[in-house]
């Protein structure tokens, strides 16, 4: 849009269940990361994206079982 750049990152694979996706969705809204190992690539570059252009901005990740998995990165649209 106008305003956002939106990168759009879609498989059609295994996908996850409804719990993994939650647990990962938690892990990325967190401001501590826990120490479970999992996932962590993916909080980290979710929390750099937020310091440097602001909480609205990041990783989203949408996912159904055996349908497959989307991971969208916000960042501003800047001239």
């Amino acid at each position: 849009d106008d305003t956002n750049i939106v990168f759009t990152m879609s498989d059609d694979g295994v996908g996850m269940d409804t719990d993994t996706l939650s647990s990962l969705n938690t892990l990325l809204h967190e401001s501590v990361y826990n120490d479970s190992g999992s996932h962590i690539g993916l909080a980290n570059v979710n929390k750099r994206i937020k310091i440097i252009f602001g909480e609205a901005y990041g990783l989203s990740v949408d996912s159904r079982k055996n349908v497959g998995t989307t991971v969208k990165i916000t960042i501003p649209a800047v001239e």
